[in-house]
């Protein structure tokens, strides 16, 4: 017999307070935009719209990366963000826009989203063209993600240092952060960390290098506030 928990396997499950760490926002404003509130509608269609427990999937929390880029670079009104997203899904059929390839540009206060093989989805020429400024949104962590077949995000590299990097994958360990290269998820490292008081014995305790469990570190510390032992 199938459970909740079998439909949710290869999304990414989140609670709205743990995407909103990763994603460096506060959890109402992040649960605000995936599910909505009392006082206003979502900005993102939710993968998994309706749940009780207001989860947040792996595409939702990519969403919610470009969301937050938007916002703080150019300080586009929620509405606008919103009314973008619909008009790709209601005219053009694209319910993700912003977890595929894309190139998102302000005309004016105007969202344009321009999809590779999907040029019909945003127009950036016309009447406009010669009276006011196309600009370029620069999505950084564009870069950090990979897309399967179907164009649609399937990993992010959260973090990255040297030849090593934290990966998030809804296909792996329910999508929560982890180091490919130990196999351990980045909270397991900095849990192993508290515990042992130090990195090098918090690898020898979990039999990893001690690289592993600094780039863990350096990951948490990234997010949002130092570790203390």
């Amino acid at each position: 017999m199938r459970t909740a928990l079998d439909n949710m396997l290869g999304v990414g499950i989140y609670t709205p307070s743990e995407a909103a760490f990763y994603a460096r926002l506060t959890t109402p404003t992040l649960a605000r935009w995936v599910h909505g509130d009392r006082t206003a509608a979502p900005v993102i269609n939710a993968q998994k719209p309706g749940n009780p427990d207001k989860i947040v999937t792996f595409l939702d929390f990519v969403q919610a990366l470009a969301i937050r880029a938007i916002r703080r670079e150019m300080k586009v009104p929620l509405q606008k963000v919103r009314d973008a997203i619909e008009t790709a899904r209601k005219t053009y059929g694209v319910e993700h826009p912003f977890a595929m390839p894309h190139k998102t540009y302000l005309l004016d206060k105007d969202i344009l989203i321009q999809i590779p093989d999907r040029n019909d989805l945003v127009q950036i020429s016309g009447r406009h063209r010669n009276q006011l400024v196309i600009r370029q949104v620069v999505e950084l962590y564009m870069k950090s993600l990979t897309f399967d077949e179907n164009r649609l995000a399937v990993s992010y590299d959260a973090f990255t240092y040297e030849n090593r990097k934290v990966v998030m994958d809804p296909h792996r360990k329910l999508g929560k952060p982890f180091l490919p290269h130990c196999g351990y998820t980045a909270d397991a490292l900095v849990n192993a960390y508290r515990a042992e008081g130090n990195p090098m014995d918090a690898a020898d305790a979990l039999g990893v290098d001690v690289e592993d469990v600094n780039l863990a570190i350096g990951y948490f510390d990234f997010l949002g506030g130092a570790l203390a032992a």
